[in-house]
């Protein structure tokens, strides 16, 4: 059975996923990579020195992924269609009034 700390991590992994097909804008991203620095953080508390990892490790791990996802999401809320508002195409829709000149 898992225990608290590979759950945290599965979190992460799924709120990174969950981001990038929702429109959160960021918020999920930011749940995930704190979920992932506590995971990580207790996933090797419990072990001999030997085995335990170095929380540089860990925190150059967050940055990278937090730094990519967060890109990710950038380029997305970036790629989104905006409103056209120069040519022709901006007047489509909309009520004119004709003044005799």
């Amino acid at each position: 059975m898992l225990t608290g700390q590979p759950v945290l991590i599965f979190l992460a992994i799924g709120l990174f996923f969950a981001e990038l097909f929702t429109s959160a804008f960021g918020i999920l991203t930011a749940g995930g990579v704190i979920s992932l620095v506590i995971g990580s953080m207790l996933l090797f508390n419990n072990n001999p020195p030997v085995l335990q990892i170095n929380p540089g490790l860990i925190a150059v791990v967050v940055i990278i992924v937090a730094a990519c996802l967060i890109l990710i999401v950038w380029a997305v809320v970036r790629g989104q269609p905006r409103k056209i508002e120069t040519g022709a195409e901006r007047f489509n829709r909309k009520t004119a009034i004709v003044k005799p000149g």
